[in-house]
């Protein structure tokens, strides 16, 4: 079995994110796609919500993709290091075949990350592209021919605070739960 694992922070998780599970399995680029909310993040960025609030969040956004996508409660208490999560997972599923899916903007993070190149040998990155990130002219891995919409979660949350965020950029049914934890500041319901 294929497994592309789509590791990151989700805070919150937005339609970019439900569009790169999207492609991986349209491309047939993977079997399955698991959705692993970090813990804690292992360089050291904030969270805004909790990760209890974070992966119920992502159950919300990616369920429109059904049975092919899981959200993965494998980084509790965890380092948040990606070679840990492989550990864990290469032992619990003998029988997967992983690959990391991730942005071009973590290319340029890769070497802040503990061991990137075991990372990428264990689980080999497909990148999809991301609109103000060149992909860097040493990565010889596999990238997406397309590259994702300009959002992030950090300018989601800032919308959110702000009480503008417009129409489209959240799932529904993760917008409605947002307002009604009052997470990120959100005007409530």
């Amino acid at each position: 079995m294929r497994v592309a694992l789509y590791g990151g922070s989700f805070n919150p998780p937005h339609v970019c994110h439900l569009l790169a599970a999207t492609w991986v399995l349209a491309a047939n680029a993977a079997d399955q796609v698991w959705v692993v909310p970090v813990w804690q993040h292992a360089l050291g960025k904030p969270l805004a919500a909790s990760f209890e609030d974070r992966l119920e969040l992502c159950r919300r956004n990616f369920a429109l993709l059904g049975a092919k996508v899981r959200v993965v409660d494998a980084e509790r208490g965890s380092s948040g290091r990606t070679l840990d999560l492989l550990d864990r997972l290469q032992l619990q599923h003998p029988e997967a075949a992983f690959r990391l899916v991730i942005g071009a903007d973590i290319l340029h993070e890769a070497a802040r990350w503990h061991r990137f190149d075991e990372v990428a040998r264990r689980a080999p990155p497909l990148v999809l592209g991301r609109s103000g990130y060149e992909i860097p002219k040493d990565f010889a891995g596999e990238v997406a021919p397309l590259a994702l919409p300009e959002l992030s979660s950090s300018a989601v949350r800032a919308l959110l605070a702000s009480g503008r965020l417009p129409p489209g950029l959240l799932v529904d049914d993760v917008d409605q739960e947002i307002r009604r934890r009052g997470l990120y500041s959100a005007p409530a319901l």
